[in-house]
């Protein structure tokens, strides 16, 4: 199983597990070691101001997973051009994105965010696209394991799709493995705990 460490921005910093904000330049010397990072950027989904020079410099050194919130064509070139590989889309933001367009423009990795706590649990029972390369889930799972209609349809979905789950607990590692889960989206202060359980 893969394991993704996961930064968050927000007001052109990186916020901390209790909030705090740190500035992303002395931040980018700690991440430079990792292979891959998912960038969370509220800036981005929030206020549609993404941090693309972070991105730019990031990429330098890393492969950069980014879910800024994109919502057109002109957003994905942004994107792309300031060194993601792998893009995160959002329907509440996006809601009629055309996966073929995006694909016209880039051979990067497109991921649907699937948003447990709204409306789009419909999304683990609709057919997805087959031109989006997997699904990431960025709630919270507690009390997913005790929805069992959802956690069938999530392992209908993970035997057709790449699936990325956020997950703040190693021991519930095993449970993700089995359901087919192919990657967790960690945070980076708990990236070392994972890395124990040999992934």
């Amino acid at each position: 199983m893969e394991i993704i460490p996961l930064i968050h921005f927000k007001e052109r910093r990186v916020l901390g597990q209790e909030g705090d904000k740190y500035k992303i330049d002395g931040f980018l010397k700690e991440v430079e070691s990792l292979e891959k990072l998912y960038v969370l950027d509220y800036d981005g989904i929030e206020r549609n101001k993404p941090n693309l020079c972070t991105y730019q410099k990031l990429s330098k050194s890393i492969e950069i997973w980014v879910d800024a919130g994109p919502s057109d064509l002109g957003d994905i070139v942004d994107t792309v051009m300031a060194g993601a590989t792998d893009i995160t889309l959002r329907k509440k933001i996006w809601p009629y994105l055309d996966t073929e367009k995006i694909r016209e423009i880039t051979e990067n990795k497109l991921y649907l965010e699937i948003d447990l706590k709204k409306q789009d649990r419909y999304e683990l029972q609709s057919p997805m696209k087959s031109n989006i390369d997997g699904l990431v889930i960025l709630d919270k799972t507690s009390g997913l394991r005790e929805d069992f209609i959802s956690i069938e349809r999530l392992k209908n979905l993970a035997k057709k799709y790449k699936m990325y789950i956020y997950e703040t607990n190693q021991r519930d590692i095993d449970y993700w493995n089995k359901i087919g889960i192919c990657g967790l989206i960690v945070d980076l202060d708990k990236l070392m705990e994972f890395r124990k359980h040999g992934l």
